[in-house]
């Protein structure tokens, strides 16, 4: 508002122009995501199959761990 102020823009206006600009800078941002969302919900099909094999390969590392953790020594009793 101060440098508008300073190019003699009278401050009812300056404050206008700033509001305008970050509505649209809010719009471009909320476009930009909708693209993004949009071409995820697109792609979701090979997304899914990538997800599944992480989700798989993860869930078989945390079996061996438990695995691994069973024969050192029982399990605390629980209360």
């Amino acid at each position: 508002m101060e440098l508008l102020e300073r190019v003699r823009i009278p401050r009812t206006i300056g404050a206008m122009v700033t509001v305008l600009l970050l509505c649209a800078v809010l719009v471009a941002l909320g476009y930009a995501v909708w693209m993004r969302t949009s071409d995820f919900v697109d792609n979701w099909p090979k997304y899914e199959q990538v997800i599944k094999k992480a989700a798989a390969a993860v869930e078989g590392k945390i079996s061996r761990i438990e695995g691994q953790v069973s024969e050192i020594g029982p399990a605390p009793a629980r209360e």
